[in-house]
């Protein structure tokens, strides 16, 4: 679980889909914008790419995982959120963390 303060809320998701870049790899899309000083994130799977809730909470536990681990590599003052494509369900575990740390170094949050 990410910590409450790297949490995005709910109220401001749409903001970040309205008014955000977005960044893509072969199995996820991130939408980003600069936010206030926090650095916040938000994962959405939706059903279409996994049916059955364990699979969909498992892609966010790996996603949450990724982003936790390279929270130290990353500048504050922006706010997204990762949006799982149908690929991801067959990807392994490393290439979807080259996946996220590619989004993000692209996007400027990691140094």
């Amino acid at each position: 679980m990410l910590p409450r303060l790297h949490r995005l809320r709910k109220t401001d998701i749409g903001a970040v889909i309205t008014s955000g870049r977005t960044y893509q790899s072969p199995g996820l899309n991130l939408k980003i914008r600069s936010g206030d000083q926090s650095l916040s994130f938000a994962i959405v799977v939706s059903n279409k790419v996994a049916n059955l809730a364990s699979d969909r909470n498992k892609l966010k536990r790996q996603i949450r995982y990724i982003i936790n681990k390279n929270l130290g590599l990353m500048n504050r003052g922006f706010q997204g959120v990762f949006f799982a494509k149908n690929s991801l369900k067959t990807t392994l575990f490393k290439d979807l963390e080259k996946d996220i740390v590619y989004l993000l170094k692209s996007a400027g949050v990691i140094r």
